[in-house]
């Protein structure tokens, strides 16, 4: 208890010999006077959270209200700077939900073509072309071209597959497919034969008919092995003319076929091996050309000489261009869309007989207004077909057949300036896709 005590003691001392200490009665005044008699601070930084002692304090004015809410003015600007940051954020988020989405886009890789039995491919423009595949030039009376044809990328950019023509020895006989990248190096190979070739959408298949004279179908996958054999329905098939196309789901393959009474209709083959049921008249995949815009909601056809734009299930029908059949063909062919879907290609007759084959234009139509633009890229005297757009969707790819019967392909700008010339001799091509990550 002792210690305890002491320190009682001691304390107590301070306390009495503090309070012992004489005070001035006028340090008060004093230390007022210095405060009144300092240089003020300037109003922009005297003004948040403080004012002089002596001055008319503003109760309405921002700093009266902070001190009403008992806020420091530090954390005032905090909470300002907060409130900041979540309306910037919350503006910046709903403009991108208004925002439409682009579709991702890449940018064009190599121009493949087949000429004279080979197969080459080039930069874009048909420069600096190599030769990837050599075939037999010519061909045998009856047996159509021989050497490959129909090159085509596959949607992804990395295969390309062509098509051997039929045996000049025993024709008619079967073509070879062949599956190889830009370089030529072949990964697969199959049988089969027709103009066209058809890529799945997701490129891990390609469908093509077996032989010139058989009805059946074969689906072949990336390593050359035959994953589907589709036989055409009954009485169908004779004096075909046409290839299979992929549905945009890749669940089917649709034909336009020719019957018994040449009627001709169009069907549609499930890849899994379900019954062919026909495609119905009012249905747009029963059009002859149709185009599929690239999210796949929409499609482009040609109705009763006009062209048309609806929804997939060909509901919300809307005509963009007014046309009239004549000579019983359509005028306007080849509808592509533009890689962003807001404008269709598309070839349309200039007078005269109307057709694939006729004398005609390129053309393109914004598919919000209708408007439309020609090109002018053969000034009314050739026959044209559209190839394909540009990854960019700067450029068209499209083939010129003069009266000579002379193929060559071309490419201008959408604007219709900048026509090239490709490569002549041929309209058998294809523009390369490549993602931009590559």
């Amino acid at each position: 208890m002792t210690g305890h005590d002491d320190f009682d003691r001691t304390l107590a001392g301070w306390f009495e010999a503090d309070a012992l200490s004489p005070v001035p009665a006028d340090g008060l005044d004093r230390v007022l006077d210095a405060t009144r008699g300092r240089r003020p601070r300037p109003a922009w930084l005297a003004g948040p959270g403080s004012y002089w002692v002596g001055e008319t304090h503003d109760a309405s004015s921002g700093v009266g209200l902070l001190r009403a809410l008992d806020l420091r003015w530090s954390t005032a600007l905090v909470l300002l700077l907060l409130i900041a940051a979540l309306v910037g954020g919350a503006i910046l988020v709903g403009t991108r939900l208004v925002r439409p989405t682009p579709l991702p886009l890449g940018h064009l890789g190599h121009l493949a073509y087949a000429l004279d039995g080979d197969v080459y491919v080039a930069d874009w423009d048909g420069s600096n072309s190599v030769r990837i595949a050599d075939g037999l030039p010519g061909g045998k009376s009856g047996c159509g071209p021989a050497g490959y044809r129909s090159t085509i990328w596959s949607p992804d950019g990395r295969y390309l597959a062509y098509r051997s023509g039929l045996d000049q020895v025993s024709c008619p006989s079967v073509g070879t497919v062949s599956i190889s990248d830009p370089n030529g190096i072949v990964v697969a190979s199959f049988p089969g034969t027709g103009d066209a070739l058809s890529w799945s959408p997701d490129s891990t298949r390609v469908a093509t008919w077996l032989d010139w004279d058989s009805q059946t179908i074969g689906v072949y996958g990336l390593d050359g092995m035959r994953q589907a054999l589709l036989t055409l329905p009954l009485g169908y098939g004779t004096g075909r003319d046409e290839d299979p196309v992929w549905s945009p789901d890749g669940a089917s393959l649709l034909l336009s076929l020719r019957g018994g009474t040449d009627l001709r209709k169009t069907w549609e083959l499930p890849v899994d091996g379900g019954t062919p049921r026909p495609v119905p008249a009012d249905d747009p995949r029963s059009r002859l050309d149709v185009g599929y815009s690239p999210d796949g909601a929409r499609v482009a056809y040609v109705d009763e000489g006009s062209i048309v734009v609806a929804a997939r299930d060909a509901s919300q029908p809307r005509t963009l261009i007014t046309g009239a059949v004549t000579s019983g063909e359509p005028p306007f062919w080849s509808l592509k869309w533009s890689p962003m879907g807001d404008r269709i290609a598309f070839a349309a007759a200039t007078g005269g007989p109307t057709g694939y084959g006729s004398v005609s234009d390129l053309r393109l139509v914004d598919v919000a207004t209708g408007a439309v633009t020609s090109l002018d890229v053969a000034a009314g005297t050739d026959a044209l077909h559209v190839v394909s757009y540009s990854p960019e969707g700067d450029r068209i790819l499209f083939s010129r057949i003069d009266a000579s019967d002379v193929r060559s392909l071309w490419s201008v700008r959408v604007d219709g300036s900048d026509a090239r010339s490709l490569v002549s001799g041929t309209d058998f091509a294809d523009w390369q896709w490549q993602p931009a990550d590559r």
